[in-house]
Formats: C-alpha cells, sequence, structure tokens
C-alpha cells in the first residue's frame, strides 16, 4: 500500500470486521477496536457513494485512523466527538486522496458530504492541502505526517478554531 504508507507516514496494518446491517446509519465503528458496520447497498437508499468509495472512507480512513483520533475532538466514541463534521470532512478528504492517487476514481467523480464541507472545511482544508484554494491530492501540507495533522486539527478545534 505505497499510497498509505506515503500519505499516513506509516504503513496501515490490522484486521477490519466488517458486518453488513440493514439498519442503522450507512457505515462506521461503534468503538475504535470493534467491528465496522456498513449498511446494505441496497438499504442506502439514495446514498451516492460508489462502494470503493464507501470501503475506502470507512476503512482506509475512519478504521485506520481511529487510534490516532483516540481521545480528540474526532474521535467517534461517542460522545467524545465534539465535532463529528470536521471528522467527516478529513475523512471524505483523505479517502480522495486515496482514490485520486491510486488512479481509482477522478477528483470531480468523488462524492463528498456537503454538510461537512460546508461547516467544515474551512478549518479542516487548510490544515490538509498545501493551497486549501487550489487543492491538490498531490500536495498535502502533512504528507507522510498525517499523526502530527490529527494533533493539529485537534489543538485548533480545542482552542476554537
Amino acid at each position: 500500500m505505497p499510497v498509505a504508507r506515503a500519505v499516513y507516514g506509516f504503513e496501515p496494518v490490522g484486521r477490519f470486521e466488517i458486518v453488513p446491517t440493514a439498519y442503522g446509519t450507512l457505515g462506521g465503528q461503534l468503538v475504535m477496536d470493534g467491528p465496522v458496520f456498513c449498511m446494505i447497498p441496497k438499504y442506502r437508499g439514495n446514498a451516492s457513494r460508489t462502494e470503493t468509495e464507501f470501503i475506502v472512507h470507512e476503512i482506509l480512513a475512519h478504521g485506520v485512523t481511529a487510534r490516532l483520533r483516540n481521545d480528540t475532538a474526532m474521535d467517534e466514541s461517542n460522545p467524545k466527538c465534539s465535532h463529528q463534521m470536521h471528522k467527516e470532512r478529513l475523512m471524505d478528504l483523505l479517502g480522495r486522496t486515496f482514490l485520486v492517487r491510486s488512479g481509482m476514481m477522478d477528483p470531480g467523480a468523488i462524492k463528498m458530504q456537503d454538510r461537512a464541507r460546508e461547516n467544515a472545511a474551512a478549518d479542516v482544508d487548510p490544515l490538509y492541502y498545501v493551497d486549501a484554494q487550489n487543492p491538490d491530492e498531490y500536495t498535502l501540507r502533512y504528507e507522510g505526517r498525517f499523526a502530527d495533522l490529527v494533533r493539529d486539527l485537534d489543538a485548533k478545534l480545542r482552542n476554537g478554531c
């Protein structure tokens, strides 16, 4: 996984248990080391992500970074996650980087969450990209230092953006 190693700065390892469901949220973990719940496509309604986007978002973004986000404002273990939309925006950007760099999808075809963009892009994007006005998946501010990005974004969120 050379793309993941380059972006994270470490080789993502782990075993992820995926549990298909017909109810609940579209996907996610209830606890950091728990299974990743994924709603079966036919029950997702008008959800617009492809299966590839969904898996990258839930596993490579959420699953792999859960330990790094533990006890931060972006920790998904409720009720600790005080900045849900910031976490989702960061996971969307991370997923888009993987999809673009791996050649799986073009940037314009990747579905991003509107609510996360509207509520968190102004805080997250300037830390994620070297130039947030001209986002480029090959020029990341924290290339190979994803743990530092999480730490700095957490500090920004805790200090009131």
